[in-house]
């Protein structure tokens, strides 16, 4: 009995580093031994749940899910009962609380098998540090070869507050940063900002939508990721717009405080 649990416990333990790490041939071929020991265990159905438990940066002592990330890993969770298929309980405490867990719902039990076997290889994993927008935009200028700055130029007295900046862009990243100083703020309520990317690739009549964004109330600097709607093959010209909330398909260019000319 002792082994039979001790056989189940290394079987789901591979089967959290196959789907976090990756296995070496011959973790893969254990792998493959210990599921045909137990045939009511799936050895792939945790690679979903691990990149959903991974990308949601969970401690290994929260045993709550966010209700976000609840509903992220039903949606994605093959059809079938994932609790019977791979909880197979041994020995009474491993019973105890892996029935405890199944009355919360599939979901959870997979989630507490993953946390308490692999719970120390989340602990000891570095942390991914997401970059702010000012710490990418150095990062691309500083790292890929064709990114380009060009600094803005007024067009409009509407754009109060003497702005100021510059657009980074890269081709090669398809990847860019408006950075404004001085722009002044508005109401999301009425009116938002617009940015159009003029390329030589495309009819000027209809440049490529870079998103809308919003200047806040005080700000002394605002950087903003260009969000284009579609590849951008050789940029000669970025404009900002003002338009209703949420954008346009094509603007009538009547209100347009900024333009920033690249060098070709």
């Amino acid at each position: 009995m002792m082994a039979e649990s001790s056989n189940f416990d290394r079987l789901l333990k591979l089967m959290g580093e196959q789907a976090l790490f990756g296995l070496d041939q011959g973790e893969q071929h254990e792998l493959t031994e210990l599921a045909a020991k137990h045939p009511n265990v799936q050895a792939d159905e945790m690679d979903v749940l691990a990149a959903e438990i991974e990308l949601s940066a969970l401690p290994a002592t929260q045993l709550k899910l966010p209700d976000h990330l609840q509903q992220q890993i039903r949606l994605a969770m093959p059809s079938g009962d994932f609790t019977r298929s791979v909880v197979e309980p041994t020995h009474t405490s491993q019973r105890d609380w892996m029935r405890h867990a199944a009355s919360w719902g599939g979901w959870v039990t997979a989630a507490l098998i993953l946390i308490a076997f692999m719970g120390p290889s989340f602990k000891n994993r570095p942390q991914v540090t997401q970059l702010t927008p000012n710490e990418a935009r150095a990062q691309l200028l500083a790292t890929v070869d064709d990114s380009l700055r060009v600094d803005w130029t007024v067009t409009d007295a509407e754009a109060a507050r003497s702005p100021a900046g510059d657009v980074v862009w890269s081709n090669t990243a398809q990847e860019g940063y408006m950075r404004f100083t001085g722009l002044a703020a508005n109401d999301p309520r009425q009116s938002q900002y617009q940015l159009w990317i003029f390329d030589s690739q495309q009819d000027e009549r209809y440049p490529i939508d870079g998103g809308v964004f919003d200047i806040p109330p005080g700000a002394d600097e605002v950087i903003v990721p260009i969000a284009a709607k579609l590849d951008v093959a050789r940029p000669y010209m970025f404009a900002i717009t003002i338009e209703k909330p949420g954008g346009v398909v094509v603007s009538s260019r009547e209100r347009l405080p900024l333009l920033a000319q690249v060098e070709l």
